[in-house]
């Protein structure tokens, strides 16, 4: 039983040092946004990750933001404004939680969508398994 609890301690140390985000390479942003973020205390609280979209410019959630690095300092440009990553975290990452959770991305699809975009839109009737699928999706 103790060999167990230790191969146990071990799995749990072993995950805690999986990085969560990994560096563009040759990003020089990039690999200190990384370093940030996998450097944080309780890296589940990064319920919205930053996306790289192309060098310096990132997906928040739904917002579109700049980030930069200046005297070993990460900044975040919001609208015309600059602000530290700490304080853009602690600004932005509930409201755009909120919106990651309120959208629901089969609010605005019908089930005949839902049927053309598994069955494909041909002449013949779609099959059990097909019409199951969609029912599934639809009911949710």
């Amino acid at each position: 039983m103790e060999e167990v609890d230790t191969l146990k301690s071990y799995v749990i140390d072993l995950k805690s040092r999986i990085p969560n985000f990994v560096p563009y390479k040759g990003d020089e942003v990039d690999k200190s946004l990384a370093a940030y973020i996998n450097a944080l205390p309780n890296r589940q609280q990064m319920k919205i990750m930053f996306i790289r979209l192309s060098p310096g410019v990132y997906e928040f959630g739904t917002m579109r933001v700049h980030i930069e690095v200046k005297r070993e300092k990460i900044l975040v440009k919001v609208g015309g404004g600059t602000t530290g990553i700490d304080e853009f975290l602690e600004l932005y990452t509930s409201s755009e939680l909120e919106k990651f959770e309120k959208r629901d991305p089969l609010a605005h699809v019908s089930e005949r969508t839902l049927e053309e975009k598994i069955v494909g839109r041909s002449n013949t009737s779609p099959t059990r398994r097909q019409q199951a699928i969609v029912a599934k999706i639809a009911n949710k």
